[in-house]
């Protein structure tokens, strides 16, 4: 389903990304493990075309992922659920409507949208925070926020950059066992 060939990436004369290859295939679970700075991140980026590679090749579903236009690149992304290491969450929004923002993005029913921000946040145990904002919530709390907003889209593909790094190992086994038996 993902497969990535040679790819290159350099910020300045840093070389962070040096010929990288791995393939991963549909329904599998692929981890990268290293320390810090040494470009997951960055490859996590580059997949979801948050950062622009130098060279190689990405290809997601046997397609070559090379969009040059904004819409194409939009539409590219509604398949790819992205959970990022510091959250990004919108402060001055509450839950709710962190969790409901892409798919107001992509313009769902107001009631398809609202069942589905409240079936994600019961997913992920924080029901009862919808209206709370984010500055407000613990990082384990803001970490669901920003599982349910990764997963609003019911993409094929979900990059987690750190994911469960907030959160204590019971929560992370009940947030990540639905996702598991899909």
């Amino acid at each position: 389903m993902i497969k990535v060939e040679n790819l290159n990436k350099s910020f300045g004369s840093l070389h962070v990304l040096k010929d990288v290859s791995l393939e991963v295939e549909k329904g599998e679970i692929f981890g990268l493990i290293g320390k810090s700075g040494e470009g997951k991140s960055t490859l996590l980026r580059c997949i979801n075309l948050l950062e622009d590679k130098d060279s190689g090749s990405i290809r997601i579903k046997d397609r070559t992922v090379e969009p040059k236009k904004r819409r194409d690149i939009r539409q590219y992304r509604k398949g790819i659920g992205m959970i990022f290491q510091h959250f990004a969450l919108l402060e001055r929004q509450n839950v709710y409507k962190n969790i409901a923002a892409p798919m107001e993005c992509w313009r769902y029913p107001k009631e398809s949208m609202d069942a589905k921000v409240r079936e994600l946040a019961q997913i992920v145990g924080i029901e009862d925070k919808l209206y709370e904002k984010p500055r407000n919530l613990s990082g384990g709390q803001r970490q669901r926020v920003a599982i349910a907003r990764a997963l609003a889209l019911e993409p094929e593909i979900l990059l987690s950059d750190e994911a469960t790094s907030a959160l204590d190992p019971k929560t992370t086994k009940a947030i990540l066992q639905p996702m598991l038996t899909t």
